[in-house]
C-alpha cells in the first residue's frame, strides 16, 4: 500500500531533543497525506521542556509527565518503557523518532523494538569511546544505534564510527545537525533588545553552562570554584551563569558562586539564551548542544569534559577540551583576557546547513515509498583532514 499515510510517532522528554526536534516535525508535517505525526512527552525535563514547547508552539498528543524528584535512573527509565509501551499500542505507529542519548530516547527506542516498530535515530553515530564519560548517553547512544532501523547522522565523523562498528552503510544518512536548522530558524526572530541581563559596560561577557551527571560531587564543586577564581582573576571579565534545577547543581552554585561579577540566573528559554549566547565574548560549558551552537554563531568554547564526542568544534579549532580539574581549568583560563576571548574570523558551517530536517523527511519518505520518493542527498562538509591542518598552520603562526 505505497500510498498509505505512514504514523510517525516522536519521542521527547528534554530541552535539547525539543530543540532539535522541532524543525523535524516542522518537516514532516509538510506531507500531511503521506505522514501523519504523533508527538509523545515523557516530561524527563519538566520545566525547561515545556518552555521549549512553548517556543516551538508543539502541543504534545500524550503527555506522561513520568519525573519524579529524586528518582532514580533505572526508575525513570522503568517507567518510561512501560507508559510508552501503552502509547505504542494506542497508536500503532509504523516509526519512532528517537533524538539523542537521553534516557528518554533510550525507553523509546527500547519500547519500539519490542514492538517490532522500526525506530529512526537522530543524531546517530556520536561516541566520547567512553562508557563512562558522559554517563549515561554514551552507553544510551550504543545501545539506540543497535536498535535503530534509521541512522541519521550529523557528520562524516560519525558516519566513520559506524562504519568502524560494522553498521551496513544502507542504513546511514549524513543529515547535519538539526540543531543548526533550529538555530537559523530561531536567530531570525530574536529582538536585538533581548536583553535577559545587563551587562555592565567595558566588561568581557563570560557565558557559562553546566549540568553534567558525572560531574555531580566534588567534580562539580572543583570546577566551580576555578570558575569564580578565574573571574576573581581578570577584572575585565563578567560572568553569567543560568543555573540548571538539579539541585546536584543549583545547590553548589548558589554556594559557591558569590562574587559580584558572577551572576547567577534561572534557565533561560532558548531565544533568550541564544541572544546571550551571540553577545558572549566567551563560552565555558559541559554542553552537547552549545558545542554544535557555538562554531555556527563564531564563538570560542571552552569544553569542561575529558572527552567530547563532538570533535569537529575540537579540530576545527573552536573548542578546546580543559577537562574538569580545578588546576587545568584554572591554568587554561589564565591568560590576557584578549586571548581567552578571541574568535574566529568566520562563522562555521561544520555541524550543519540548515538542511538536516528536510533530509531526514525525505529520508523517512523514501523508506516508506523507495519507487515514489529518492534518497535524499548528504550533508558533505567534512573537516577532518582540511580543518585540521588550518588549526595547526593557525597554531604555528601565533
Amino acid at each position: 500500500m505505497p500510498n498509505k499515510t505512514r504514523k510517525v510517532l516522536v519521542v521527547m522528554g528534554t530541552r535539547p531533543e525539543v530543540i532539535k526536534l522541532a524543525p523535524v516535525i516542522t518537516e514532516l508535517n509538510k506531507h500531511p497525506a503521506r505522514l501523519k505525526t504523533i508527538v509523545c512527552s515523557t516530561g524527563q525535563h519538566r520545566h525547561i521542556l515545556d518552555q521549549m514547547m512553548t517556543v516551538f508552539k508543539l502541543k504534545a498528543d500524550f503527555d506522561l509527565n513520568l519525573m519524579r524528584p529524586n528518582q532514580a535512573l533505572p526508575e525513570f527509565l522503568q517507567h518510561s518503557i512501560l507508559e510508552l509501551n501503552k502509547v505504542i499500542e494506542k497508536v500503532r505507529p509504523d516509526m519512532t523518532i528517537v533524538q539523542g542519548d537521553t534516557i528518554t530516547a533510550t525507553a523509546a527506542a527500547l519500547a519500539s523494538y519490542y514492538a517490532r516498530v522500526p525506530v529512526a535515530h537522530v543524531e546517530a553515530g556520536l561516541r566520547s569511546h567512553d562508557r563512562n564519560n558522559p554517563f549515561p548517553e554514551e552507553a544510551n547512544r550504543l545501545i539506540v544505534d543497535q536498535i535503530s532501523e534509521l541512522l541519521f547522522v550529523p557528520t562524516k565523523a560519525s558516519a566513520r564510527n559506524l562504519e568502524k562498528e560494522g553498521f551496513p552503510r544502507s542504513r546511514v544518512l549524513i543529515t547535519g545537525n538539526t540543531v543548526i536548522d533550529a538555530l537559523r530558524q530561531s536567530l531570525k526572530l530574536i529582538d536585538k533588545k533581548m536583553d535577559c541581563c545587563k551587562i555592565p559596560r567595558g566588561k568581557k561577557l563570560l557565558l557559562v553552562t553546566l549540568h553534567r551527571r558525572e560531574s555531580f560531587g566534588k567534580p562539580l564543586e572543583g570546577i566551580l570554584k576555578a570558575l569564580k577564581e578565574v573571574v576573581a582573576a581578570n577584572k575585565k571579565l563578567y560572568m553569567i551563569y543560568p543555573v540548571h534545577p538539579n539541585p546536584n547543581v543549583k545547590g553548589p552554585a548558589y554556594r559557591l558562586l558569590n562574587h559580584p561579577r558572577i551572576k547567577l540566573i534561572d534557565p533561560l528559554s532558548y531565544l533568550p539564551f541564544l541572544s546571550l549566547m551571540a553577545k558572549s565574548d566567551l563560552i565555558v560549558t559541559d554542553s552537547g548542544g552549545v558545542q554544535e551552537e557555538a562554531p555556527a554563531l563564531n564563538k570560542t568554547v571552552l569544553v569542561l569534559r575529558d572527552k567530547t564526542e563532538r570533535s569537529e568544534a575540537v579540530l576545527a579549532g573552536y573548542a578546546k577540551l580543559i577537562g574538569t580539574r580545578y588546576e587545568d581549568i584554572v591554568r587554561e583560563m589564565s591568560v590576557s583576557t584578549e586571548q581567552l576571548c578571541a574568535s574566529r574570523a568566520a562563522c562555521s558551517d561544520i555541524y550543519g546547513d540548515g538542511l538536516a530536517s528536510r533530509r531526514i523527511t525525505e529520508a523517512i519518505l523514501h523508506y516508506f515509498a523507495p519507487g515514489k520518493f529518492p534518497q535524499p542527498k548528504e550533508f558533505t562538509r567534512d573537516i577532518f583532514l582540511k580543518d585540521i591542518l588550518h588549526t595547526a598552520v593557525a597554531a604555528a603562526k601565533d
